[in-house]
């Protein structure tokens, strides 16, 4: 299936419906306004049915956030990926000038692969411990445990 185009300027539907009453074919109409050829008798069709040509309104709530500034939003936090989701909604205020919910942030996060995660608490270890836990490890890198010994002597 190919990629949709963008909607038909009101021009170009005035356009395709003088050409039709001049009696130009679909195939010929198409040609010269440049668009497929399913377009046009849809636009014919829409013309007698509902006698308008406008385009219809878009079901929906649209974004509030535009595919650029969700980007920017993306790029914030992978420049810093410790921001909390109220400083983005701050950041959005300020830079765009529009109002939006914390959680709009976290669902453009978690759309792009970021997910809000707490790091594992972990005992600190001094420097002086870290060394004498690595010269153990070395040291008994290469012995066997009481395990392996266990299951030696038991064959």
């Amino acid at each position: 299936m190919s990629p949709k185009t963008s909607e038909t300027q009101m021009y170009e539907r005035e356009l395709i419906l003088k050409y039709h009453k001049q009696g130009k074919s679909y195939r010929e109409i198409a040609e010269l306004i440049g668009r497929c050829l399913s377009t046009v008798p849809y636009i014919i069709k829409q013309s007698k049915t509902e006698h308008t040509v406008l385009n219809k309104h878009r079901t929906g709530r649209p974004k509030k956030l535009t595919q650029r500034e969700e980007k920017m939003v993306v790029r914030e936090i992978k420049k810093d990926p410790h921001i909390s989701a109220t400083k983005l909604t701050q950041m959005v205020a300020k830079d765009f000038n529009k109002n939006v919910h914390p959680e709009l942030c976290r669902r453009i996060l978690r759309n792009n692969n970021f997910h809000g995660r707490i790091t594992r608490k972990k005992p600190f270890t001094s420097k002086k411990n870290q060394a004498k836990r690595l010269k153990f490890a070395k040291e008994y890198i290469d012995k066997d445990t009481v395990a392996d010994i266990y299951l030696r002597t038991r064959k």
